[in-house]
């Protein structure tokens, strides 16, 4: 478990809120593409921030939450950066892949998080509390936001080229067409599920998740061998994904950093 104060933990929420549940697909090409986009996506960053900014004021800590202004900054650079990657990026003596700039710009905003809240401002404010909500609220409230829009946007990301394109095949019935955003769906609420068993002690019962979800995929498991990879990849990511995002937010006994 990540040794970290209240005041990261929200930063962290607040920051994949921003980046993930409040940004669409349009958003995040509009960002790409103009300045308007990437200003619109400040915003919504600029009003979580600024919510914690009120809050340590009347904590008497402004000088601090100046140093919220400065994360902001941060922020719009870095995806700033990222928008003008085909410039900069030519520079380099290698080539970057899009899943390489994705952990890279999503690895830098979580550095930064960690450094200006820890380094920063925690060691000199103590304990900070936002509407009296525990360290502990905190680690779960973080970990249903982390495994659920965020891990499905990553796995999107990072294995692009074995997403599989649905056809439609002659006289196949509308029932039978895969309904858009179920699998997402799907992956996040046996994401919640496995880790309220691992919570609960419950090991074998997250077993029961994926054998359910497989008997439901089992005929095109059975038929057709490049959805059974992508299949077998996508449930191994996500017991991986759920299972380090457990032990490093809410596993007891393990201590990190």
């Amino acid at each position: 478990m990540l040794r970290l104060s209240n005041l990261t933990l929200l930063l962290l929420i607040f920051h994949f809120l921003g980046d993930y549940h409040f940004q669409s697909e349009s958003m995040v090409k509009e960002k790409s593409l103009s300045l308007k986009g990437l200003l619109q996506h400040g915003l919504v960053h600029f009003v979580l921030l600024f919510i914690l900014w009120i809050f340590l004021t009347l904590e008497g800590e402004a000088l601090r939450a100046l140093l919220l202004l400065v994360l902001f900054l941060v922020h719009l650079g870095l995806d700033y950066l990222k928008a003008k990657q085909e410039s900069w990026t030519k520079l380099l003596p290698f080539r970057l892949k899009d899943w390489h700039l994705y952990l890279l710009d999503q690895g830098l905003h979580l550095v930064s998080i960690y450094l200006v809240s820890e380094k920063l401002i925690s060691p000199a404010l103590g304990e900070f509390e936002l509407l009296g909500l525990s360290n502990f609220a905190l680690r779960w409230i973080l970990l249903i936001i982390l495994i659920t829009k965020p891990a499905n946007i990553s796995f999107k990301t990072c294995f692009e080229k074995y997403q599989l394109i649905p056809l439609k095949q002659p006289n196949q019935s509308v029932f039978d067409q895969p309904e858009p955003g179920a699998g997402a769906m799907i992956g996040s609420l046996e994401r919640i599920l496995s880790a309220l068993f691992l919570f609960q002690g419950q090991y074998a019962a997250i077993g029961l998740i994926y054998t359910a979800k497989s008997i439901a995929r089992y005929k095109q498991i059975e038929e057709n061998k490049r959805f059974a990879e992508y299949y077998l990849i996508g449930t191994l990511y996500s017991i991986l994904f759920v299972l380090v995002s457990y032990y490093l937010l809410l596993a007891p006994g393990l201590w990190f950093f």
